[in-house]
Formats: structure tokens, C-alpha cells, sequence
């Protein structure tokens, strides 16, 4: 009886947030939560971490000049002590945080040519001034003469059925893929991709190399795994056991592991997905 009192209270706290998402572009801490909802905290992780329906609100998204409520985004505990969105910028801030917790400098938002002139001279990104709409995170731990890099590039969750094309989107800021794959994936006109985390990793790497000093750069693609998942489907939203990401990265992983593209599947977007892993490994050996 508590635990479902506990669950219609943060039902209602979420929902209260219908015109403030930004607040969860940061972690959001339980006491600030246990303030707002009169629930002590630990009754707040237990309700959150029951594996069963996960509390959700639907936000509002505007696209092509329309604002329509398509976006259940649900309430995740992030840590012990604090909860996030399954939102891209919440998912983001999860991520961060863990970094820092392992002693990573971080910062969101690099990716100009000043930017990456001043990591070549100083790989600190705890220094940096953030941009808009670059790279989405980056973190810097130092040990000595080693430098362990970090780029990353994150998704929330999208429209269910463009689980493939989302991740697929993601890998190709990570790397270039061509128009036409992109295009078929999604059924609409796309152009190339840029690839910029490669070739900024590839700046960097060279640089530090004339400095004498040694690096290892992870490229990484960041998506919310957290299950049972609510999406949007069919202009309603829907429950699901799984993670809205399940598909593509098993099947991502599935390739690195075994080298199992799936191209030739009579699933065409599943074939098409494959056909994008095939080329990124003939490309940059993304296997190896």
C-alpha cells in the first residue's frame, strides 16, 4: 500500500515538471526530491528500483512547427542518490557524474578548432569553456606521461520504431557513413554524416604524439538501457519489458562479438543496420 502511495506521489511530482525539463539536464538529488515529496529517501529508491511499469510523464516536442505530447520519458534512479530522465541531456548528466566519481575531469559541449587547439596544449577538459550543439561529453583522466581520453555521444529515447536509425545517428557523429544508408534506415532524405569524434580523436592523437606524450581516446555512443522502457507508439504511449535501445545494441554487439552483420535479413531495417555495421567496419575496423 505504501510503495503504490509513494508511486502516485511521484507520479505527481513528475508531472509537475511539465514545463521544466531542463531541471533534469542535472541529476536531480533524493533529498531535493524527499523536500519536494515528503517521501524519505529511502522509500524513494525502493519505489524506483521495483522492476515493474516505471513511472513516466509525457513532455511536449515541437517538430516541423508543431508542439504535440510525444515524449514519456521516465524517472530513473541515477546512483544511490539522486534520479534522471531517460531524456538525452538527463542521461548525459547520469553519465558525467560517474566520471567524476572516478576522478575524470569532464565538460559537455566541445568540439570547435579552438577547443581542440587548446586540448592539444593542455588535454584538461575541466578547463574548457562549453559551446552549443557539439560533441556531448568529454572526460580526461591523467596518470603521468598517459592520457585516458574520453568523447562521447549520447541519445534519449525517440518514436518506437526508429530504435535503429536513432543509434545508427549516433555511431555516424562518431564516424562518416553515407547519405544513402543513413536514408534507407530512416525512409526519408538524409545527408552524409560528419564523423567529427574520429577526426578530432585523430587531431588529438597526433598532436599529443608530438608531444611526446601517450593517450588512448575512446569514442563512445552513450543510450538509456534501463528496462521496462515506455515508448511512443501508434500516438499513444507504450509499455514494453525491454529498453527502447535492446534491438540495435545487441545486434551492434552481436557484430563486434561474432562478426554477425545481419544484412542479409529479410527484415529490411534490420538488413539496412547491418549493411551500416558492415561499411563502418570495412572502413575504420570498428572490430578490432
Amino acid at each position: 500500500m505504501l510503495h503504490e502511495s509513494a508511486k502516485s506521489q511521484l507520479q505527481a511530482w513528475l508531472a509537475s515538471h511539465d514545463g521544466n525539463l531542463y531541471r533534469f539536464s542535472e541529476l536531480v538529488p533524493l533529498s531535493a526530491v524527499e523536500k519536494e515529496t515528503s517521501l524519505d529517501q529511502d522509500v524513494l529508491r525502493t519505489t524506483l528500483a521495483a522492476n515493474e511499469s516505471p513511472i513516466y510523464h509525457i513532455w511536449s516536442h515541437t517538430h516541423a512547427g508543431k508542439t504535440r505530447a510525444t515524449k514519456p520519458y521516465c524517472l530513473r534512479l541515477a546512483g544511490d542518490d539522486s534520479v534522471c530522465l531517460d531524456w538525452e541531456d538527463s542521461v548525459v548528466a547520469a553519465v558525467e557524474a560517474e566520471f567524476q566519481q572516478r576522478g575524470y575531469a569532464t565538460c559537455r559541449e566541445l568540439g570547435t578548432n579552438d577547443h581542440i587547439k587548446c586540448l592539444i596544449d593542455d588535454p584538461d577538459v575541466g578547463r574548457m569553456t562549453a559551446g552549443v550543439n557539439l560533441r556531448d561529453l568529454w572526460a580526461h583522466r591523467r596518470d603521468g606521461n598517459h592520457i585516458d581520453f574520453w568523447i562521447v555521444e549520447a541519445k534519449g529515447k525517440e518514436a518506437g520504431g526508429f530504435d535503429r536509425y536513432c543509434f545508427a545517428e549516433a555511431l555516424s557523429q562518431i564516424f562518416e557513413i553515407p547519405a544513402d544508408l543513413l536514408t534507407a534506415l530512416l525512409g526519408s532524405s538524409r545527408k552524409a554524416s560528419h564523423g567529427l569524434c574520429y577526426k578530432i580523436a585523430n587531431q588529438l592523437q597526433l598532436g599529443w604524439q608530438q608531444k611526446g606524450w601517450q593517450a588512448t581516446v575512446t569514442l563512445a555512443v552513450l543510450v538509456p538501457l534501463w528496462m521496462p522502457d515506455v515508448i511512443w507508439n501508434s500516438g499513444r504511449p507504450k509499455p514494453r519489458p525491454k529498453s527502447y535501445y535492446q534491438r540495435p545494441c545487441d545486434e551492434f554487439t552481436d557484430f563486434i562479438e561474432n562478426g554477425s552483420s545481419r544484412s542479409s535479413s529479410p527484415n529490411k531495417g534490420e538488413a539496412i543496420f547491418g549493411q551500416i555495421l558492415e561499411y563502418l567496419e570495412s572502413r575504420y575496423s570498428i572490430r578490432t
